[in-house]
């Protein structure tokens, strides 16, 4: 499916409320959410899973670091 076809930036999953769930600033996931569409330019689903993914490993680690 062409780029142009699809409706764009269609949310699968709530980004904003998980990064806020994970107290990680949302410009921040947001930037991860771009990243994961230009390397999923085709697949807007599995751009918004990498990009939880990534949230989550973030919070995890500013968790063990204390932050």
């Amino acid at each position: 499916m062409e780029r142009g076809s699809r409706m764009e930036h269609i949310d699968y999953f709530q980004i904003d409320e998980i990064a806020r769930e994970s107290q990680l600033d949302l410009t921040i996931a947001r930037r991860l959410l771009d990243e994961a569409r230009q390397e999923f330019k085709d697949d807007e689903m599995m751009a918004e899973l990498h990009a939880i993914r990534a949230i989550k490993r973030i919070a995890v680690i500013q968790q063990q670091k204390g932050m």
